[in-house]
């Protein structure tokens, strides 16, 4: 064992100039274990080292000779790994391209700080391509920098394409993709080529709108099962527009438009939603753009790091501009470095990027509410919001952990409010943002309640289902991937659905109660409950998900007693009125 030991040393010690490595990394926390790939070394020069090292203990440098035959015909297997010869085709493409990776220290310069790892792993799974720290870095370390003209943009779309094909008003998304499928199509002659031979392909992202129909079916119950179904159509959809408003159109551009399939596209959009990055551009102002190298990073909802603009060379006299990425935090030599893609829950993280975490703090799901046709007051209520720029039939509130947004209570106020609630206060008039009634405040929670209970009825499991599975790390790795990450989803869900039950029933329990009649018995104040139908409609989301289109959460309302002493609602809304008249 003393002589593998010394032989994978000296060899691990004569790696130091690898561009790329393979490797298991857990959770940023947790301890690593690495399994690195050598560049080819000597042997004669391994074997030289060996010798200076052991001296004169020849019985010991023998037998440390074959099996270092044995390893360096390991690493040579390594070398024929096809992501491994990637891996340095790209990094020598970047190098050509005026991207700083060299990996020795240079005048006043240290060598560049990353290198990347064909296998990744995060929360148990698997992730691909990701960055490790070659050393370790400190916190605020510029990590990578890339030429601006290096990335795929709309303005490059429109340089190679010309404004007639992409103009000003285009969508994004569609530009860069009809750049992306063109490019992709030249083969060894695109510039881009040693950049899509290190980028997936779909089945590897996978996202949840390319499920098969089976496949979502695990999703049974979940927003995002309505979600995927409608991105998958939307996108069939704008191929087709596509193909004729462009393809076909201007065939000079887009020779053999046959190649330009409907699978092509949506490698194109997996790509997109999956890796491009918006950047505040401080000339052009805000640009979405693929952005090679650094989009190899992987995302940890814990991160700080973002991919983004910044001037290059002076920066206050250069008119050129390139991307930038800093260290969030100090990392140790070989630990995954991540970055953050947003604020987003498993909702988004599997209908766009394919996976779903255990622990993401930015967890939610989605429910609908809307406004009854039936509803006596249908019409002062319909032209409230019309008055109010919603006008919408139904809207979307995101729950997140035991928080409801303060806009779904104000919006449920609206929906269930009665004659009886407002008084001889006009409906036009009345300020929903605050309390009512007891009786209309209890009609609320005990809605919201009912919807909540409503959306954990379509779901085919139940939490403590999910949860078993997850536990049991055996039968859960036995599972395909769509599954678990399916499971991973549903499960965050049931638990922000099942808590924002239970803190409705708390602030139930704050509201105030009456005497009845004339007995002991105290009844909550306001109408029961009974009256009202037992489950709230449930309206299905038709749109994709969109979480930057979510109203802003804001913080929990005042509790009673923090504003004005112990005063009420009903007293705070008199002498709200009071002062009015004066």
């Amino acid at each position: 064992m003393l002589v593998l030991y010394l032989v994978l040393f000296l060899a691990l010690s004569a790696s130091k100039s690898s561009y790329g490595f393979q490797m298991r990394s857990k959770h940023c926390m947790s301890r690593h274990s690495t399994r690195s790939e050598l560049r080819m070394s000597d042997q004669g020069d391994l074997l030289e080292q060996m010798r200076r090292s052991l001296g004169d203990k020849e019985d010991v440098y023998e037998d440390a000779q074959t099996e270092s035959k044995m390893l360096m015909q390991g690493l040579k297997d390594l070398d024929r790994d096809p992501n491994m010869r990637a891996n340095r085709a790209f990094m020598d493409w970047l190098a050509e391209e005026g991207v700083y990776v060299q990996t020795e220290s240079t005048w006043g310069r240290a060598p560049h700080p990353l290198v990347i790892s064909s296998t990744t792993e995060d929360d148990g799974e698997t992730c691909g391509r990701g960055m490790l720290a070659r050393e370790s870095l400190s916190e605020g370390e510029l990590m990578m920098t890339i030429p601006f003209d290096l990335c795929l943009t709309r303005a490059g779309a429109q340089e190679i394409f010309g404004q007639e094909v992409i103009p000003d008003n285009m969508d994004e998304y569609i530009a860069i993709s009809l750049l992306l499928m063109t490019e992709k199509l030249k083969g060894a002659s695109s510039r881009w080529k040693p950049y899509f031979d290190v980028l997936p392909d779909a089945a590897e992202v996978y996202p949840s709108y390319i499920w098969a129909d089976e496949e979502l079916e695990l999703l049974r119950g979940s927003p995002v099962y309505a979600a995927s179904k409608s991105l998958r159509s939307k996108l069939e959809r704008e191929y087709e527009e596509v193909k004729a408003r462009i393809l076909d159109k201007f065939p000079t551009k887009f020779p053999n438009a046959e190649k330009y399939t409907k699978e092509l596209f949506l490698w194109t959009f997996v790509m997109l939603f999956s890796r491009a990055a918006r950047l505040s551009s401080k000339i052009s102002g805000e640009e979405l753009a693929l952005v090679p190298y650094a989009d190899l990073m992987n995302h940890n909802p814990y991160s700080r790091t973002y991919i983004d603009a910044q001037r290059s060379g002076m920066p206050l006299i250069s008119r050129t501009e390139e991307v930038a990425v800093y260290s969030d935090r100090p990392y140790k030599q070989f630990e995954q470095v991540f970055i953050s893609y947003g604020e987003k829950g498993n909702a988004d993280l599997l209908l766009l990027y394919g996976f779903a975490l255990e622990r993401n703090p930015f967890n939610s799901v989605e429910i609908s509410v809307g406004l009854s046709k039936d509803d006596p007051l249908y019409d002062q209520k319909k032209s409230y919001l019309d008055r109010s720029g919603r006008g919408l039939a139904s809207v979307r509130f995101p729950l997140q952990g035991n928080r409801y947004p303060s806009e779904l209570v104000d919006f449920l106020r609206l929906l269930l409010v009665e004659p009886e609630d407002l008084g001889m206060q006009p409906l036009q008039t009345t300020d929903f943002n605050e309390p009512i009634s007891p009786s209309l405040e209890r009609r609320v929670l005990q809605t919201l309640e009912s919807i909540c209970e409503s959306y954990l009825e379509q779901y085919a499991t139940t939490v403590e289902q999910d949860e078993a599975l997850i536990m049991d790390k055996g039968m859960f790795a036995t599972l395909s991937r769509q599954a678990r990450m399916a499971i991973k989803l549903r499960a965050s869900e049931k638990k922000i659905l099942q808590a924002t039950i239970a803190a409705s029933k708390e602030e139930l329990l704050k509201l105030p109660s009456v005497q009845a009649g004339s007995g002991d018995k105290v009844v909550p104040a306001g109408r029961t409950f009974d009256t009202m139908r037992e489950k709230a409609d449930v309206v299905e989301a038709v749109n994709a998900r969109d979480m930057s289109a979510w109203v802003e959460l804001k913080g929990q309302k005042q509790k009673k007693g923090e504003e004005k002493g112990d005063e009420s609602a009903a007293e705070r809304r008199r002498r709200r009125r009071k002062e009015s008249r004066r």
